[in-house]
């Protein structure tokens, strides 16, 4: 930046069902625009996926458990000047319905939140405010051409709740209530909730591992079940473990291979808007070969580990995400030994 070079940027538009726009008011200590309100965004590192590196920025600046899956593109990649920056900007559209004090901003980032109707947004841009990051300019008029569109269409609240996580709300038991609710407010609020993990173990009976992203709020930059996510609404537990056994790791399991471990509940607060009561079923699979690398911005890495050196992390769970129950269950299943390899495919 300092050199006057282009560069790539990434942004995104948070919208919620009364058609309002969410933006950020950056910190007072910020180098450049400080004080000023702007839209949530950032650099792309090179070599870096533009879809992660905008969700990683939410997730820094927003502390929101955002996923590619609840975000579209909605402005493709553009050249945006401004005085001091030249780059090209690709903006995605973000779908969060929930007040704006309860996001847990980043203090050093972010000075505070709040909702601004369309058309205050739009004289923003058009007037150029002192206090804003925005210009008039063929970027900025691109996000409010396509945000008249999206507010205008007349499927607009469907589009934007397929766009959103459901879950399906459980009893004190574990049971299913009949309530469906969004992850979101499933965490916000404590909601009981159903997961899934799966434990993926080589024919030397090493445990397969994956080190969760330092931009994560669960579990952050800890060595983990070697595949965990939630089951939505109308999901069995096989299709949710499908989906993020490919997602995590890169394998193509079959149902008919898969065992179930064992069932437990979590509950943990990780901070005030992320309270997790989650029942989860555990399962594991057998694989001959190892795993493509796995390039995905929920996981840094993933590796097998020995029995001896996972019961080694185990002692402290310094190194590794505090779930006993799951992995004192695979322990014992692998210590048995009866246990054999019963794969009858190769992935």
């Amino acid at each position: 930046m300092g050199g006057g070079l282009w560069h790539n940027e990434v942004a995104c538009i948070v919208v919620n069902k009364h058609k309002q726009v969410l933006l950020q008011r950056r910190s007072r200590n910020k180098k450049s625009y400080p004080n000023c309100w702007a839209l949530c965004a950032g650099h792309v590192v090179a070599y870096d996926d533009i879809k992660d590196s905008i969700i990683k920025e939410m997730r820094e600046e927003l502390v929101s458990e955002i996923k590619k899956d609840n975000i579209f593109l909605l402005v493709p990649r553009m050249k945006n000047v401004r005085e001091d920056n030249k780059c090209f900007v690709t903006c995605f559209c973000a779908y969060i319905d929930k007040p704006a004090n309860e996001f847990l901003k980043q203090n050093e980032e972010v000075e505070e939140l709040r909702w601004f109707d369309f058309e205050d947004f739009k004289e923003m841009v058009q007037t150029e405010k002192k206090n804003c990051i925005f210009k008039n300019n063929e970027y900025y008029n691109a996000i409010i051409s396509e945000l008249t569109k999206l507010f205008n269409s007349k499927n607009f609240t469907q589009k934007m709740d397929a766009l959103t996580e459901k879950l399906e709300e459980l009893d004190s038991e574990g049971n299913p209530t009949g309530r469906i609710v969004t992850r979101e407010f499933a965490h916000n609020f404590g909601i009981n909730h159903k997961a899934v993990s799966l434990f993926i173990i080589n024919d030397k009976n090493e445990i397969l591992l994956q080190l969760r992203s330092a931009t994560k709020v669960r579990n952050a930059g800890l060595w983990d079940v070697s595949v965990s996510g939630h089951v939505r609404y109308n999901e069995s537990d096989f299709m949710a473990l499908l989906r993020e056994c490919y997602e995590e790791t890169k394998y193509k399991i079959k149902e008919e291979d898969v065992s179930f471990l064992v069932r437990y509940k979590e509950s943990r607060k990780f901070n005030d808007k992320f309270i997790d009561n989650c029942y989860f079923n555990v399962y594991y699979v057998f694989v001959h070969e190892k795993n493509k690398k796995v390039k995905d911005m929920e996981v840094d890495q993933t590796k097998f580990v020995s029995l001896k050196k996972l019961e080694s992390m185990m002692k402290t769970y310094k190194e590794l995400a505090y779930k006993p129950e799951a992995f004192e269950a695979i322990v014992n299943l692998l210590k048995q030994k009866n246990v054999k390899l019963t794969v009858k495919n190769k992935y």
